[in-house]
């Protein structure tokens, strides 16, 4: 199972609306992020591709599944297997994530 770690003191980011129980507001701006089943183990991460290139290297206790979010097959590592992706800026698509003419890409990892 995944566990990260919460901890909120800031929420510069807020949009100005009545916080929510955990006392942080999620910006109205920010790009859209899928929602997580109840029960479902796995976490999303958004991260900015700035050129001319960004790796990306996971490192995992359990089994884990990787979708890049970049069209690439979706793969399968065992325990502790490093990996590392490629993102080349060029040659991400802009249609997949993009806010203010800055390209994104959002993995999903699962156990």
């Amino acid at each position: 199972m995944f566990r990260l770690p919460y901890k909120n003191n800031d929420n510069s980011g807020s949009t100005g609306e009545a916080p929510s129980s955990s006392g942080w507001v999620r910006h109205a701006e920010w790009l859209p992020m899928p929602e997580i089943a109840e029960g479902e183990e796995c976490f999303y991460l958004l991260t900015e591709i700035a050129g001319p290139y960004v790796d990306i290297v996971f490192i995992v206790s359990d089994g884990y599944r990787v979708d890049w979010g970049d069209c690439t097959p979706v793969e399968n590592f065992a325990s502790y297997e490093s990996e590392t992706h490629r993102y080349i800026y060029s040659e991400v698509l802009v249609e997949l994530l993009s806010y203010q003419h800055v390209k994104y890409i959002r993995l999903k990892i699962t156990g």
